[in-house]
């Protein structure tokens, strides 16, 4: 019987507290959800930018292929010996 009454004493000093508690709060669910837009503007600028750097490479690898076509193959020189 003394279980029970404690029971019904905690859930009548908890609830009200509670109350208090949930009316007290003060996070900013408008903050968050932009907070949240602005994490995926960043993705999606990072992605931008992994793509253009894949790009770039692409065309680098592009002119050495270029430049060692214009180059032609290796020539040896050979250093003449001084007498």
């Amino acid at each position: 019987m003394n279980a029970t009454w404690s029971a019904i004493v905690v859930a009548m000093i908890g609830g009200p507290v509670m109350w208090a508690l949930y009316r007290l709060d003060k996070r900013n669910t408008q903050q968050h959800g932009q907070s949240i837009q602005i994490i995926q503007e960043v993705q999606e600028n990072v992605k931008d930018i992994k793509g253009d750097i894949h790009d770039v490479k692409a065309d680098v690898r592009d002119l050495k292929s270029d430049v060692r076509v214009l180059q032609g193959p290796a020539k040896t020189v050979r250093a003449k010996k001084a007498s």
